[in-house]
């Protein structure tokens, strides 16, 4: 579903700004995980909107479609997302054919954010430095495709 640049752009987009990233906290609203990245100036942040899940270690598959996975509270997603806190990102990887997101963590728990809906974007993954106008967007579209928008606004 993914055009393979895109998935080449999006995915070094992904290393850049999550890889060894620590979760440093939540926002609420529209759930979004907190990061620091260590190399670059500012935050990144991980929005959960889709369905998704936290594994303890890498599963053998993952859900194919956001109904595959069970409703959980509000109040047990942010338990789950408070878990995360100070975990340290190892790796950020796309789904295929679908932009699932998949974040393992140093300690070996698994991050998974179904990629496949098609009203709406599943997942975002952006990072503020503080600036203005300077940000950085990873989003899964609907209908299976992924796009990388930089600061400037281009793709």
């Amino acid at each position: 579903m993914i055009d393979s640049r895109d998935r080449e752009i999006a995915q070094a987009t992904l290393n850049r700004l999550l890889v060894g990233a620590s979760v440093v906290g939540i926002r609420f609203g529209a759930l979004q995980l907190i990061l620091d990245p260590p190399e670059i100036a500012g935050e990144s942040c991980i929005n959960l909107s889709s369905a998704w899940l936290l594994y303890d270690k890498f599963p053998t598959s993952f859900p194919e479609n956001e109904s595959d996975i069970a409703d959980s509270s509000f109040e047990a997603e942010i338990a789950t997302a408070v878990s995360l806190q100070h975990k340290t990102v190892k790796s950020a990887e796309l789904g295929d054919p679908w932009p699932h997101l998949i974040v393992t963590f140093s300690d070996g728990a698994v991050l998974y954010l179904n990629g496949k809906n098609e009203q709406y974007e599943p997942w975002i993954v952006a990072h503020y430095n503080f600036s203005p106008n300077e940000s950085t967007q990873v989003i899964a579209c609907p209908g299976g495709d992924v796009i990388c928008i930089p600061s400037s606004g281009e793709r």
